[in-house]
């Protein structure tokens, strides 16, 4: 395929993606405002949260296929993209092991099995610790590079 097809075809996919997550806050926003009932807050919420993993689903997704892709195109410069995985590779698992599968005692805990299910608590836990670890890296790189082009323009 052609870049210039490539590019039309993942900016027609990204405005459909902003278009939905648009319309989906608006209604959102209609649906919670002026209200206490918890039902319909409750009701607001299932959308924004499906709509939600739907968008998780797509980023890793597009995390694992994109990187294949370039591989496939470049061998040459596989080593880079296959380091950045094996890292993230690595993140999720010092994720994994730091995470914890012990109960959560709350006044709700007795109703939902969510709370003391074992593979539950602990993949909430490694997507927590993963997802803290890359923001504190990103917040940490982004301070490293401003600082380095400071004393590297002078």
């Amino acid at each position: 395929m052609s870049e210039k097809i490539v590019k039309r075809v993942l900016r027609i996919a990204l405005g459909v993606l902003l278009a939905i997550s648009v319309i989906l806050s608006i209604k959102f926003v209609f649906d919670i405002s002026g209200t206490d009932d918890r039902g319909v807050l409750m009701s607001a919420v299932e959308p924004m949260l499906d709509w939600t993993y739907v968008l998780l689903v797509v980023a890793a997704a597009t995390a694992v296929i994109f990187p294949i892709i370039y591989i496939i195109q470049n061998p040459k410069k596989a080593v880079k993209a296959l380091v950045s995985l094996v890292i993230l590779g690595v993140v999720v698992g010092i994720s994994y092991a730091m995470s914890d599968a012990t109960a959560i005692q709350t006044a709700t805990s007795a109703t939902n099995p969510d709370f003391s299910d074992p593979s539950v608590l602990k993949l909430t836990d490694t997507g927590i610790y993963t997802t803290l670890i890359l923001v504190v890296t990103s917040i940490v790189l982004l301070v490293v590079t401003g600082v380095r082009s400071i004393f590297m323009s002078r």
